[in-house]
C-alpha cells in the first residue's frame, strides 16, 4: 500500500468510527443512559457539522437519519439540538 492508499483507509475507518459513535449516542439517549462519560456533548460528527454551518438542516436531518436510522421525529429533535449547540 502507497501513502495514498494508507490515508484513504484511514479516511474510511475514521467515518465508520463517527458512524458507529453517533448510532450509540441516539442509542443511549433513547434509553436514558449518558454516553457523556467519553464523548463530550458538543461532539457534532464533522459531515452533519459542515451541513448546519452552511444552513442546510434538511439535508442534515437525512444525513442523521440515513446514518442511524432514525426517525424523522428524533432525527429532527437531535439535529435540533446541535444546531442550537452551534450558536
Amino acid at each position: 500500500m502507497n501513502d495514498k492508499e494508507i490515508k484513504n483507509r484511514l479516511d474510511e475507518i475514521e467515518k465508520r468510527i463517527e458512524n458507529t459513535e453517533i448510532k450509540l449516542k441516539f442509542i443511549f439517549r433513547n434509553l436514558g443512559l449518558d454516553f457523556s462519560d467519553n464523548i463530550p456533548k458538543t461532539d457534532i460528527p464533522e459531515q452533519i457539522k459542515k451541513l448546519l454551518v452552511a444552513g442546510n438542516t434538511n439535508q442534515a436531518i437525512k444525513e442523521f437519519k440515513e446514518i442511524t436510522g432514525a426517525s424523522l421525529k428524533d432525527a429532527k429533535s437531535q439535529i435540533d439540538k446541535w444546531s442550537q449547540d452551534l450558536k
